[in-house]
């Protein structure tokens, strides 16, 4: 072991002793971000069974602190585990999170359960925190065109676009909007829109379904 490795060592041998010393006398909350603190290289190097247990020694010392929940939902959600990530997720939220992942990974997975209500408040949240969120806003369309909310749909779809342009999807279903909202003229201009994306399946299924609405 090389000199420089060897005092690096001895630091996170000495900063883990510390923090078993000052266990009972911190603060409970302070010590839930000491933890977190810890956790984070780990997860950055991908260490995840140790960044999960940092995580979880924080979750104890601090049940409602909502940061290590968030970085429990984000590490599950890398390992394929859907269930645990929206528990944290879930918990995340519950306790204020204020990080816009957590609320638009909840908005998917209320609309496939087919909850649109509990969808909508979570991708509302989403943009509220960050209104540059190009898929909450997307996602949040179609929640509300779900709902039969054409008018609220469209504002979010177009809010999507006026992010990123060249969005094939959101110009589609914001032609569905439009011609569910009763106006087949701007319906018709998001064919055009498509046909100019190379977009040409999007473009005649659209076509197609404003020629068959009645």
């Amino acid at each position: 072991m090389t000199k420089d490795k060897f005092k690096t060592t001895g630091f996170i041998i000495l900063g883990l002793m510390s923090l078993r010393f000052f266990e009972n006398l911190l603060p409970q909350p302070t010590y839930a971000k000491i933890f977190c603190n810890f956790a984070m290289p780990y997860e950055e190097n991908k260490n995840y069974p140790k960044a999960i247990r940092y995580y979880q020694k924080a979750i104890y010392h601090n049940p409602k602190y909502p940061i290590p929940h968030e970085h429990l939902g984000r590490i599950y959600s890398l390992k394929g585990n859907d269930q645990r990530k929206i528990k944290h997720y879930k918990k995340a939220a519950k306790w204020g999170s204020k990080n816009a992942e957590v609320y638009y990974e909840l908005g998917l997975y209320y609309s496939i359960e087919k909850n649109y209500d509990l969808a909508i408040d979570c991708f509302e949240k989403a943009v509220e925190i960050n209104q540059f969120y190009l898929e909450a806003h997307y996602y949040l369309g179609i929640a509300y065109l779900k709902k039969d909310l054409f008018e609220k749909a469209i504002t979010c779809l177009q809010n999507a676009l006026g992010i990123k342009a060249q969005y094939p999807e959101a110009r589609y279903h914001l032609g569905i909007a439009y011609l569910k909202n009763g106006d087949k003229t701007n319906a018709q201009e998001q064919v055009v829109y498509l046909q100019r994306l190379n977009a040409y399946s999007l473009a005649q299924e659209l076509e197609r379904i404003i020629n068959s609405y009645h």
